[in-house]
This record gives structure tokens, C-alpha cells and sequence, in this order.
């Protein structure tokens, strides 16, 4: 499914329109669709047809994801599609109508825009984030305020997040894990040098391009916290605590560059191992792993795992931040003191002569006579 699809089904199940079995019913349709190599629809059109959903419910959750507020455009930019919803705002695919260009457009929340001072904040924040200029991250293209809803836009890329990858493959090749990272910490210390600190580094907010670049989205603009409440114990999770920090989970929304580290050391564990730090079945639950738990073992995942990569996750995946890596940058250099290592085992596993059947030295190689 492509994101929009995915949105819609989303949509689908929260309102209650359809089961989950019935979702993955229709699933299992369109991939016998293009076995049989014919144009699959898509799984809410399979619901219809099979009659689990109604087609005007359909349709208006279609034209809820290409709208915000009721309105199909925003400042002379048409909405597309909806990429992404979080706890803050959505991100749509849009058309910058006076250049007929794609664009990426992010708006806060309407309900949150209501609050000026938060609204504000967002907007002071977008203008950070559209002054940072780095081949390694989403660019600014425009921020600003139409009917009061506030709004930053930024570069498109063509691409597929870096969570889409693993869903598909599971745990990646080693050397391009780290390249990967490396790219991560490489806009991450960009970031920081311009006092940003991104706040959610995980495999949703990590797209590769159609070209093979790495580039890290959704900067931190203007976050709500983590948990709404004073504590832990009692408050209500805003996001996925697969990859935040300790001090994230402790509800702490002031955090500064060892939060990143530690996002992208756990965002690297996955891509390893194939699997997050702490599998549990609530949210709640991963919580209280990430503040009690020490981080497991990369090890027993990645045979032949080079003690600097291991090193380096121990070190980026500690619970208190004055044990990380200071920042991006330190991070950046382990990064390829770990990628030299992997390439060295590599070239010299390539370059060892194959042992003979007996297991001794390796056979000597017959010359033939020209005849």
C-alpha cells in the first residue's frame, strides 16, 4: 500500500467501518491481484466491492485527508494527498500553484492553532527550520499563516521511509545501516550547530530518496510532550516510544542533542537486528522498559557484528545522556570508524585463500602448457 492507501485505512478501522479481518482479508485480494499480474485496486476499493465499507463512507474520508479544515487549498498551495498525521499536524503532498511544483506541506493541528502561543512557537520554530540548508535534510521552502492556521513548507522527495524498508525486508546489510546513520548524524549535526534539536529520530521520520540519499524529516517544531500529564505512571502517551530517550519518557520536553543520539542509535538497532529495542505489547509497557532497562545486546542478532558498531550502540543507547556521545558529531566519527572496520573485515574475508578439501594450505594453481 502507498501511504495515502494506508491513511485511508487507518481512517477506515479508527472510525470503526471495518475489522481488522476483513482489512487483511482484502489485503491478501489485491496481492493475489498482482501475482496474477493484473492492476490491483486499492484494499478500501476491495472493501467496497466485497461490501464491508460504503462507498460514500469511502469518499468522505477521502476528501478528510485532502483537506484541512474543509478547505482543499492553503496559500496557493492545492492539497494532494495526506502523507503523515501525528499528534501535532499532518504533512500533505501539495502543489505549489504559482510554480506548479510538488511540495511537502506541514500544518498545525486546527485545534492547536487556536492557542497563540503555541501557534506562534510553531512559526518561530518553521523559520528555523526553513533557514537550515543541508543535503541531508528535508528543506524549508515557505512558512507562514493563512485564516489562522499555521503552515511550514519544505522539499518533496520521492522516495520511502526508511520504516517502510524494514516492514518489507526486515534487518538490513550492516555497511548500509551505518552509511544510513551516518547520513542521519550528518543532518542531525547540522541541525544542532543551528540550535535545533530534533526530538523524534525514528525509521518514520528517515526517507531514501529514489537516488539513494538519506534525508531526516520533521524537525521538531513546536512538539506537544511526549505525555500528557506530571508523570509517567499517569500520563497519556502523544507518540511511538519505540526510539525517544529516557528523559524523553520521563515527560521531560526540554532535551538537547544526547535525545537525538540515542534516537538514532535506536533506529540503528532496529535496521541491525530487524527488531526495536524493547518489543512489548503496549505502549506503556515499551515505556517503562525504556526508563528501566538497559538497552540488549545488538550481538546475538548480527553474527559476526564488529566490536566498534557494538560499541557504538552500547555507548549512543545509555540511559543518562552525559554517557552518550556528547553530539551528532562525535556520533558521526564512531559512525565511520565503524564503517571502516565492517570494510576492512569484508575486503580481508574477500582476500583469504580458500583452504584446500584437507583442510591445510590451499592447493597450488596448474599451469597449462601452450600447445
Amino acid at each position: 500500500m502507498n501511504p495515502s492507501e494506508e491513511n485511508e485505512v487507518r481512517r477506515i478501522l479508527e472510525k470503526g467501518l471495518c475489522t481488522q479481518e476483513q482489512v487483511e482479508e482484502a489485503e491478501a485480494i489485491q496481492r493475489q491481484m498482482q501475482t496474477m499480474g493484473l492492476r490491483p485496486r486499492s484494499v478500501p476499493e476491495v472493501l467496497c466491492e466485497k461490501g464491508h465499507l460504503d462507498s460514500a463512507d469511502l469518499q468522505e474520508i477521502q476528501k478528510e485527508e485532502t483537506s484541512v479544515a474543509g478547505r482543499d487549498k492553503i496559500a496557493g498551495y492545492e492539497i494532494l494527498e495526506l502523507l503523515g498525521r501525528g499528534a501535532m499536524g499532518a504533512v500533505y503532498k501539495a502543489r505549489q500553484v504559482s510554480l506548479d511544483r510538488i511540495v511537502a506541506l506541514k500544518v498545525l493541528d486546527p485545534e492547536l492553532a487556536r492557542d497563540e502561543s503555541y501557534a506562534r512557537r510553531f512559526l518561530e520554530e518553521a523559520r528555523s527550520v526553513a533557514r537550515l540548508s543541508h543535503t541531508n535534510l528535508i528543506s524549508g521552502i515557505d512558512v507562514g499563516e493563512d485564516d489562522g492556521i499555521p503552515y511550514l513548507v519544505m522539499e518533496y522527495a520521492d522516495g520511502v521511509t526508511l520504516a517502510r524498508l524494514l516492514h518489507r525486508g526486515g534487518a538490513m546489510d550492516v555497511e548500509r545501516a551505518l552509511l544510513v546513520a551516518q547520513q542521519v548524524a550528518r543532518a542531525l549535526d547540522h541541525a544542532h550547530k543551528g540550535g535545533i534539536v530534533h526530538g523524534d529520530v525514528r525509521p518514520e521520520n528517515v526517507i531514501i530518496t529514489s537516488d539513494g540519499v538519506t534525508k531526516l524529516c520533521d524537525l521538531g517544531i513546536a512538539r506537544r510532550p511526549l505525555i500528557a500529564g506530571d508523570d509517567a505512571e499517569g500520563g497519556t502517551l502523544r507518540r511511538t516510544p519505540d526510539y525517544i530517550s529516557p528523559e524523553q519518557a520521563r515527560g521531560h520536553t526540554e532535551v538537547g542533542p544526547a535525545a537525538d543520539v540515542y534516537g538514532l542509535g535506536a533506529t540503528l538497532f532496529h535496521m541491525l537486528t530487524g527488531r526495536v529495542l524493547f518489543p512489548a505489547d503496549s505502549r506503556e509497557a515499551v515505556l517503562a522498559k525504556q526508563l528501566t532497562e538497559p538497552a540488549p545486546s545488538a550481538r546475538p542478532f548480527v553474527p559476526g557484528l564488529t566490536p566498534e558498531t557494538e560499541a557504538l550502540l552500547v555507548r549512543c543507547l545509555q540511559k543518562s545522556p552525559a554517557e552518550r556521545h556528547p553530539a551528532a558529531a562525535s556520533l558521526g566519527q564512531a559512525l565511520e570508524a565503524a564503517l571502516v572496520a565492517v570494510q576492512a573485515a569484508r575486503g580481508a574475508a574477500a582476500a583469504a585463500p580458500a583452504a584446500s578439501p584437507a583442510g591445510g594450505a590451499p592447493s597450488p594453481r596448474r599451469r597449462h602448457r601452450r600447445r
